[in-house]
């Protein structure tokens, strides 16, 4: 649980990050910084605000590279710890699901027919 919160908190910190560094490269306001740094993360990338001076585009190649590998690996680890918590309970569903289609075969199975 303590990942978690930390992969959030590291998540908030880069979106922040993104969000002063574009008010202060392009002038935009602090929603639509917000706005084009959550879009890009997510790799969505579609908006009308595009970086237009040299140090901010070279910033978004920097920020993007590293942004984006770090919500890739958010994602994946989320998944991973859900994955993990609820494990025991999706194999007993899928042992019960197993058994079931197991029984229906035996029902239909004639009984001249010898399979092996």
């Amino acid at each position: 649980f303590r990942s978690l919160v930390i992969i959030v908190i590291i998540i908030l910190i880069l979106l922040i990050i993104g969000m002063v560094a574009y008010h202060f490269l392009e002038g935009w306001s602090f929603k639509d910084s917000l706005y084009f740094s959550a879009i890009s993360l997510t790799t969505r990338g579609q908006t009308n605000l595009v970086p237009s001076t040299w140090m901010s585009i070279l910033f978004s190649i920097v920020y993007l590279l590293i942004g984006v590998a770090f919500i890739i690996y958010a994602i994946s680890t989320t998944l991973g710890y859900y994955v993990a918590f609820y494990q025991d309970s999706v194999e007993k569903k899928a042992q019960k699901i197993l058994t079931r289609i197991k029984q229906k075969k035996e029902r239909k199975k004639p009984k001249w027919i010898s399979w092996k």
